[in-house]
């Protein structure tokens, strides 16, 4: 989620942290304190819900994956895209296998 999350916005609050131990330390303090709303504040509000779910769920727990793609799926909705399985790298009317 931190990927996506700087994929969109092109920044993390622990961007600027060298990577020494202080730094990691401080970087791994920074993750747990965040609200995963005030990290996605500028994106749909599904993908807070996806990393709070993550951050609430225990790890030796399987995740409910098919919450976290409905949560993706509601937020592709809300922002009226398209889900049709073409992508740009895919040439159009070439076939698509396993879809």
């Amino acid at each position: 989620m931190y990927v996506l999350c700087y994929l969109a916005t092109g920044s993390l609050p622990w961007k600027n942290l060298k990577p020494t131990d202080a730094g990691l330390e401080k970087m791994m303090k920074m993750k747990v304190k965040i609200s995963p709303y005030d990290l996605f504040s500028a994106l749909p509000i599904e993908y807070a819900q996806i990393l709070d779910y993550l951050k609430n769920s225990a790890a030796d727990v399987s995740c409910d994956y098919r919450y976290i793609e409905n949560l993706f799926r509601q937020a592709a909705s809300t922002a009226k895209f398209k889900l049709d399985n073409r992508f740009d790298w895919i040439p159009h009317g070439a076939a698509l296998s396993g879809v």
